[in-house]
């Protein structure tokens, strides 16, 4: 299962709707993380409930939300975002009991907290460009005009 995930900005209360990929501008919206594939948001909606406490405390909602970004990385625009999704986890982590609970817990479900955790922390910084897409540097092609060869030395 790929336990990737991207990172939204959504409007406090009033819209549920989510606007653009995460900016952190002091604008009011709250960090909202959504798995890129249906598996893993149903596996992580049907968890038992130390794990499912856990993803819902961090920020995690239990939809879908498909990418365009390669598995196992993240758009580097949403690194900070991304910084402060892993010092939530880790403060909630932080509770004996629910990380307790949560190791009792991961054997019995399909979603694997311990894969999870690994791709988190795994997970690279890739470059995308203004519509979304992976940037790609297009290498130059070859000169077509041939080239000159030294005289080799007797």
């Amino acid at each position: 299962m790929l336990y990737d995930f991207d990172i939204w900005e959504v409007a406090p209360a009033s819209e549920k709707t989510m606007s653009e990929p995460f900016r952190h501008e002091g604008s009011g919206s709250l960090p909202l993380a959504r798995f890129r594939y249906q598996e893993t948001a149903d596996a992580a909606a049907n968890a038992p409930a130390p794990i499912r406490m856990f993803l819902e405390n961090v920020g995690f909602d239990f939809q879908a939300n498909p990418s365009r970004v390669p598995d196992g990385f993240y758009d580097e625009k949403l690194d900070k975002a991304r910084l402060e999704l892993i010092d939530r986890m880790t403060e909630t982590l932080s509770n004996r009991a629910l990380r307790k609970a949560i190791e009792r817990k991961n054997d019995q479900c399909n979603f694997d907290h311990r894969a999870f955790m690994t791709s988190v922390v795994t997970a690279k910084p890739i470059k995308l460009d203004e519509n979304g897409n992976v940037f790609r540097i297009i290498p130059k092609r070859p000169s077509l005009t041939p080239r000159r060869r030294r005289p080799r030395p007797v």
